[in-house]
Order: structure tokens, then sequence, then C-alpha cells
């Protein structure tokens, strides 16, 4: 079996086998224990489209180091695709901090709470489905507050950041915020919300005593620590009172979701012809794939792929905005992946599962319109793009943008560089990993070829 390392997981194992994800955490006493199934029960009553139900549920007792303790195992499904948080929409985000809120009242009406609030707690597709049922504990101070000072890390404050301050929530979780201690106090004091200020105040006393505690003796972290460790249960109407602040601030700092993006007018931009030849070469390319297949578009805009497909598809961009636009009307079975392609290529590890090929779920592309901008804008090399594309992509529908082309013409103009454009140089490069097909056209300056790795 593969074991799998992530953070929060000191007390615990994750192993994989097969379609088979299997945990341990162990844990002091049956109250911990007893929490885990009562609140995974309650949990499957009142949503269970919003939890990986365990397939097997094991409690042993243990001898470790003269000391008895318990190791609560569990067996699940390995649910895939499997998106990171750092490919993550605000809309996501936002909507993932609902459904957490709303299984956090239902546990605190039973005396229970999460001691976490994270995304990577839950699969971010489809229905967000919990997997780490081990963030179930007895409702206690100490645990309630655990979980209001993660959720206010990994959802107020990166929508916060966003919402005022124009920084993505995929760009806050890709460089590890919400481990810093952001002081969000002078950003919320300039709002005339009182909840969103009291959070501010919150958190500027939290870091504060933090700080304060770094610098204490030995003694007085002992004081502190025996305090805690008798902490009692905390009234559920308290609890409750707690957890409703924290919905109060969701709706707060809700993203502003534009009607409209920047390339609203694409269409409008180009003929018709050219839209009409654009469409019929997707269509046919989505034609020749499997109902069943995954497809990437890649830098995915606006465009409407329509009701004339059966495949699902995985939307990747780097618009925040066009990602919300897409999350609000994508099918049932697609996915929205925020992040910028030229980055993704020039990390991508050999044989890597990436946001390009929704964690290794998809082999197939369709790269219409985009590569000129990831070459030309994201400032990375032909060769880069080609072998990056031919690690995670079999087959890739490719639009290829001539030197005449008024948008390449600015892009050229704006980059200020001596850039080899023209296809037969460009056919040499592709055609190292590729096989491709005979050009055709969408325009007098724009043509799409199939490739197929060779």
């Amino acid at each position: 079996m593969k074991r799998i390392e992530k953070k929060g997981t000191c007390a615990s194992e994750i192993k994989m086998a097969g379609t088979r994800v299997f945990k341990k955490i162990y844990l002091d006493n049956n109250i911990d224990a007893n929490a885990i199934k009562d609140g995974v029960r309650i949990l499957e009553e009142l949503y269970p489209d919003q939890i990986s139900k365990p397939l097997q549920i094991d409690i042993t007792e243990k001898l470790e180091n003269q000391y008895n303790q318990l190791i609560f195992s569990y067996e699940q499904e390995l649910l895939t695709p499997w998106i990171n948080d750092s490919w993550i929409s605000s809309h996501k985000l936002h909507k993932l901090g609902q459904i957490i809120l709303m299984q956090q009242s239902a546990l605190v009406s039973h005396g229970l709470t999460f001691v976490d609030a994270r995304p990577s707690n839950y699969q971010l597709t489809g229905t967000f489905r919990l997997v780490d049922l081990g963030s179930i504990k007895p409702l206690q101070e100490y645990a309630l507050e655990s979980f209001i000072n993660d959720f206010n890390n990994h959802f107020i404050k990166p929508l916060l950041l966003e919402k005022k301050l124009g920084i993505p929530v995929n760009k806050f979780y890709k460089g590890g915020l919400q481990t810093c201690e952001i002081d969000t106090l002078k950003i919320v004091s300039t709002l005339r919300k009182p909840d969103l200020i009291k959070a501010g105040l919150k958190d500027w006393l939290n870091i504060f005593v933090s700080k304060q505690l770094a610098k204490s003796s030995t003694q007085f972290i002992s004081y502190i620590t025996s305090k805690i460790a008798q902490s009692n249960e905390i009234p559920t109407k308290r609890a409750s009172r707690k957890t409703r602040k924290l919905d109060r601030l969701l709706k707060i700092v809700e993203p502003n979701l534009a009607t409209e993006t920047i390339w609203a007018n694409y269409q409008c931009f180009h003929d018709s012809i050219y839209m009409s030849n654009k469409r019929k070469a997707v269509e046919s390319f989505l034609s020749t794939e499997s109902k069943e297949s995954l497809i990437v578009d890649l830098g995915s805009n606006t465009t409407n792929l329509g009701d004339f497909r059966s495949n699902s598809i995985c939307f990747v961009d780097s618009d925040m905005a066009i990602c919300n636009y897409l999350e609000r009307n994508m099918k049932r079975n697609d996915l929205v992946i925020c992040t910028d392609i030229a980055e993704e290529l020039v990390n991508l590890q050999e044989n890597a599962k990436s946001a390009l090929n929704a964690d290794g779920n998809a082999d197939k592309a369709i790269a219409m319109g985009i590569i000129h901008h990831i070459a030309i804008s994201g400032g990375i090399s032909t060769e880069c793009i080609c072998s990056g594309f031919a690690t995670v992509y079999k087959k890739i529908l490719l639009e290829f943008i001539e030197k005449e082309d008024p948008m390449l013409q600015f892009l050229f103009y704006k980059k200020k560089e001596s850039i080899p454009w023209e296809w037969e140089q460009q056919k040499k490069i592709w055609g190292k990993n590729f096989k491709i097909s005979q050009p055709k056209r969408l325009s007098k300056t724009r043509f799409y070829v199939i490739l197929e790795r060779l």
C-alpha cells in the first residue's frame, strides 16, 4: 500500500491501495471514537451526498509505550478527480463554506463539532464530500474555537482579500497564506459591518496573544495548557450562536460575481464565419470521443460548448471572473480549474497529476485560441509547451494563429521580442512528440490541426 503524507496527519496514517483509502487515527479514549461514529451517522442521515461514507470502521486498543491508545480505522472509496485548493474558484470556496457550516450546525445540535475547516478535507467536485472523518470531535470549547479559527483562516480571509484587495483565492492558497498571521483589522475597519469588525479585532487579539505566549516562561505555558485540558463542554445554544455568526461573516464576504468578464465581447471581436468554423471543429473533435470521457478545455473563456456535447469538460482558465462564471453555468459532471497554464507547464513533473489533466483523469485537450497567449504572454517557449502537453495529453485539438493575425501582432507589439512563429518552424517542434494532421482553415490567419502523441 502507498502511504500518503499530508498536513494534519501527525496523529494518523493514510494509505492507498487500488480504489480504496485506508485511514488510522490515534485517539486517547472512547469518547473521541464515539464522537466520530456518531458524527458520521448524523451527517449520513441528514446530508448523505456531502460525506464519503466509510465502507468499514474498526476500533482497536493498543498498548504504546505504557499508554493505552485507541486506533480508529476506517476504509473509504478513492474519490477522483481530486482538486487542490490552489485550483479553486471563489464561487466554489464560498459554496463549500456554506456546506461546512450546514454540517457544523447539525453536529453542534447533537453535542459535536468539527475541530478544523479546510477545503482539503473535502472532495472539491460534485456535491463536496467530506473525507476527513477524524475532524469530528465532542463539543468542547477548545475544539469549537479551533474550528472557528480555521474557518476564518481558510474561508473568511481568502474571500475577504479577494473581495477588497483583488487577490484571487487560488493565489491565496497557492502562496500558503492560510498559514500566515494576517491581521485583517486594517481592511475591515473601513467597512460598516459590525460582525466583520469584531472578527478583525478578535483576529488582531489572537495574533497579539500568540506572540506574547511565544515569549512566555515554560511555567506559564504549562499553566495555560492545564487550563485548556480542563475545558468543559460548551452549551449547544452558545455554540449555535457562534456558528450563525460565521454564517453572517460568510454572507458579507460573498464573491462579487461579475455578469461580464473582460472577454465578454470575444465573439463580437471575431467574424461569424470564423466563430462558426471554430465551433464545428470543436464539435467534430468531441464527437470522436466517448461520452464518458473527460476533455480538458484550455483557456476556456466564456465560450459556450453548448448542448451539442455529451462529454464532460474540465474548464481551465486563469481569470477568476471567468472561472466563477463557468462554475455557475457548467453541466453536472463538468469541472472548473482556476490556474495559470504557463506556470503549470513550467512546473510540470514527468507523468505528473496536474491541473492540466484534472489530477490525471483526462488525456485529451482542446487548445483553441490559447497557444499564442501561453507562449507570448506567458513567456515560455514552444518546446516547453510541446513537451508539457506530450506529458499529459494523448490527443489535442490545436489552433494556430499566423503572424498576420491582428491579435498576434498586438501581442508581439506589447512583448517587443523577436519570437519565431512561422508554422514551418513550429511544426518541427510539435512533430518531435506528435503526429500532426493536415491543417484546416478557420479564417485567413487561423487554422487548426489534430495532434496525436507518438
